[in-house]
Parts: structure tokens; C-alpha cells; sequence
């Protein structure tokens, strides 16, 4: 019978196998020795891993703590993580392609939980103090659970996407959307080959719990699967677990987002002055709407940086924020008139737009609520609207309605198709004659 010396069985004599000293030198030896010392000299001594149910995160995670005793107290550490209930087991993560890494992370945190509670001047602070000593030396003399800077990570693919020359416009659509899946998930810890049908399926529920639509809930979904395809290109990602073959993203109806042509005449005919004295700004975001129109839909982030070196031959040249699509409107005569009215000597800029509002999307915002009071529930995105369904009211081909607004048929019939200008000029003249000989109609 081989005597007992305190320590593991694995670290006894075991048949005709001897341990050498050198075994015992090793590093990672001592630290396990040292810790099964301190539970037999420190019987109340008990440090282990749980999981804390008390409190369910919106992921449906609970986070994992370390627990500890002393002198009658028990003492939690949050170590950063949080697990699915399934996901733990006997002070064990399971069931995920992170537990692995977690667990030799936390085993090593345990140790360093019981070596700091055997210190002799520790044993004679009460529990505050001790609690406070093992959050601070754990936070400070760790490494942080994070996987940030594993390029599989979706922090780290992410930003590589956010370095690329997209719009402001697409990287703010993916801040946004970086948000509100960290308020489902701990983003730091994600890893892209976790991006898998469930977790799309349950990040779809918690998304339409919060209340958001099918559209907005798909933008959020594109964007994701954007930076999976990026994750690919990279090679961090596999494209035998690309899990949107199997998720479909849900797209909805848009609404119909278009005037009569008496309500056109309308808003065109509005004067704020008979019922709003001294509203001039009224009047401003009434001819910035109407110019959008006139110029084929428009989108007034478009109509804010026009400036006079925009324009060349009576026509303006501008590629499209949404696409980068080149645009390219002929000037008619409404339009000079409306530009003509508000802009000011010696600006460069066609409008006073850019100087009104801080940015397109204040713009956009403040001509939507003058809009309102002109007309309930119209926004400036109904003269886009309205000038598409206009046009094809007078049988104007797709072709020529995506062309005038700098929208390209996908495939390649967008490779091959070409319109001349002055198709897209008739087109537009049309459109505006129809407006000009139609008279209001009393509803």
C-alpha cells in the first residue's frame, strides 16, 4: 500500500511508475499542490464555479461566477461570462466552441482564488476586504476573457469591414447593428463560426420581441450575413457552416409611399402664410420637396451637396449617396425657379441646405416634421415616390423610371442596359407637364 503524502493520486508512485523530481519542478505541478494544500490545511476553505440563476440576461444567458467562503460569507467573482443553463454542467461550460477555452481560463482563476485566501495577512481581514482584494487582483493580474483579438472573433471582422471604403451611411447601419446585438450577446466573446441557424433564429425572436418590423429586423440580418461573407473571403470562416443557406431572411411589403395628383398640387399650391404668419420655413422645406420632385425623386441627402460645379450643360451630375450610382437630370424650369428663390449670391451650393441643417440626416428630419404640418403622414421620401408612380401612369418604361433615379436593374440586364439622356429628359418632362395641366380636385 503506498502511503498517502498529501497530495493527488496522479502525483503518487502508481505501480512501478515513479515520479521524478523534476515532475514536481514543473510550474503548473506546484500551483496544483499548493491548491490541494490549502484544502486540507483549510477544510472551510471552498472555491468553485457556478452558474448564478438568479438573474437571466435578455440572451437567455446566466453569467458565470466564481463562488467562495470565508469566515461564514460567500463571496462571488463575475468572471465576464454567461452560458445557456444547458451550456453548464458540474462547474463546467459544454456545448459551445468557446468551452474549451473557457474552462482552462476559469481553472486557472480558481487557483489563483485559492493561493491568494492561504496568504497569512490575508487570513486576518474580514470578508469585505478579502472580496475586495480577489476583485482586484483578478481584474488586474489576468488576462481578460475576450476573444477580441482572434481574427475568427466578429469584433475583429467588423472592424476590418468598418477600414473599407464604404458610405458613412452603410457603416452607420452597422454600428447600429453591432448595438443592438450586444444587447443580445456579449459581442466581445463572439466568435463567427458561432453565427449559426439557432443562434440567427433566436436573435430573429429577440429582435421581434423588441418590437422592430420585418424589414427592419431583415437590415439587421443583411448585415450580419455581410460580415459572415467577409469572415469567408478571410478565411476565418467556413463556408461548409455558412448558416444562411438554411435562414431566410424575411423581406416585407413596402408601403406605397405616393400623392394623388391632386395632393401634389396641394402641397406645390401651399402657402403657410394664410394660416401660419411669418412661417417661412414652411414655405423652404415646401420648394425643397417640390425641387426633389422636379429633379425625378431626388432624395434630398442628395439635394443637400449639390453645388454649381455639380452642374455642367444645364444638367446636374451626381452619383447617388444610397448606391454611388451616377445620376444625371436636366435642369427644367421649375427647378431654376425654386433654386433661383432661395439661393443665396455667391454660394457655391445651389441650396442653403447644407448651411440650414448640420447634416443630411437633421435635414431630412426637419423637412419631414414641416412636411407634416403642410400635409399629414408625407415625408420627403413621397416625391420619389410620387414621381415613380406618375410616370407610370403614363406608361414611362421601369427601365427609363430606374434610370431617371439612379436605381439599376440587378443582373445583366444592368450590365448591358443603357438609355440615352434625353429618353430620361422626355421622361421627366412628361411627368412635370402632367402636374403643370392638371388642375385641383376637391376630394
Amino acid at each position: 500500500m503506498v502511503k498517502g503524502n498529501g497530495f493527488a493520486p496522479d502525483l503518487q508512485q502508481s505501480g512501478t511508475k515513479r515520479v521524478t523530481k523534476a515532475h514536481f519542478a514543473s510550474p503548473r505541478v506546484q500551483i496544483l499542490q499548493q491548491s490541494i494544500r490549502s484544502r486540507l490545511t483549510n477544510p472551510m476553505l471552498a472555491v468553485s464555479v457556478i452558474l448564478d440563476k438568479r438573474r437571466r440576461k435578455k440572451d437567455g444567458t446566466f453569467p458565470v461566477k466564481i463562488r467562495y467562503s470565508w469566515k461564514g460569507h460567500t463571496l462571488y467573482y463575475n468572471t465576464g461570462i454567461s452560458v445557456r443553463e444547458e451550456n453548464f454542467r458540474d462547474g463546467l461550460i459544454i456545448g459551445t466552441r468557446t468551452a474549451r477555452i473557457y474552462n482552462a481560463l476559469l481553472s486557472e482563476r480558481v487557483k489563483a482564488v485559492e493561493l491568494l485566501l492561504i496568504d497569512h495577512e490575508v487570513r486576518q481581514m474580514d470578508h469585505r476586504a478579502v472580496k475586495a482584494l480577489v476583485d482586484e487582483t483578478l481584474t488586474e493580474a489576468t488576462e481578460p476573457l475576450s476573444v477580441t483579438d482572434d481574427p475568427a472573433s466578429l469584433v475583429a471582422v467588423y472592424e476590418a469591414y468598418m477600414e473599407r471604403p464604404v458610405s458613412e451611411k452603410t457603416k452607420t447601419c452597422m454600428r447600429v447593428m453591432m448595438s443592438k446585438l450586444s444587447g443580445y450577446t456579449d459581442t466581445s466573446r463572439l466568435l463567427v463560426k458561432e453565427i449559426d441557424l439557432a443562434f440567427l433564429q433566436d436573435f430573429q425572436d429577440y429582435l421581434t420581441r423588441d418590437g422592430l418590423s420585418v424589414n427592419g429586423i431583415g437590415n439587421y440580418m443583411r448585415n450580419i450575413r455581410t460580415l459572415y461573407n467577409l469572415a469567408i473571403d478571410r478565411g476565418v470562416a467556413s463556408l461548409e457552416d455558412y448558416p444562411f443557406r438554411r435562414f431566410r431572411i424575411k423581406r416585407g411589403r413596402t408601403l406605397h409611399r405616393d400623392l394623388t395628383l391632386p395632393e401634389l398640387i396641394r402641397i406645390r399650391d401651399y402657402d403657410p402664410e394664410s394660416e401660419y404668419t411669418g412661417r417661412k420655413p414652411l414655405a423652404f422645406c415646401r420648394d425643397m420637396f417640390m425641387l426633389s420632385f422636379y429633379l425625378c425623386g431626388l432624395n434630398i441627402a442628395d439635394l443637400v451637396s449639390l453645388t454649381e460645379e455639380d452642374v455642367r450643360a444645364g444638367y446636374i451630375r451626381v452619383y447617388r449617396k444610397k448606391t454611388a450610382e451616377p445620376i444625371v437630370t436636366l435642369l427644367q424650369p421649375e427647378a431654376l425657379e425654386i433654386i433661383g428663390r432661395w439661393r443665396k449670391e455667391g454660394d457655391p451650393y445651389l441650396t442653403p441646405l447644407h448651411s440650414t441643417y448640420t447634416s443630411p440626416v437633421q435635414c431630412v428630419r426637419n423637412i419631414n416634421d414641416a412636411m407634416a404640418v403642410i400635409q399629414k403622414g408625407v415625408t420627403s421620401y413621397y416625391a420619389r415616390h410620387t414621381w415613380a408612380t406618375l410616370a407610370g401612369t403614363l406608361g414611362i418604361s421601369p427601365a427609363i423610371i430606374n434610370a431617371a433615379q439612379g436605381r439599376v436593374p440587378e443582373g445583366m440586364a444592368g450590365i448591358y442596359t443603357h438609355l440615352p439622356q434625353e429618353v430620361i429628359d422626355e421622361a421627366n418632362r412628361r411627368v412635370l407637364d402632367l402636374v403643370k395641366g392638371a388642375e385641383e380636385v376637391d376630394e
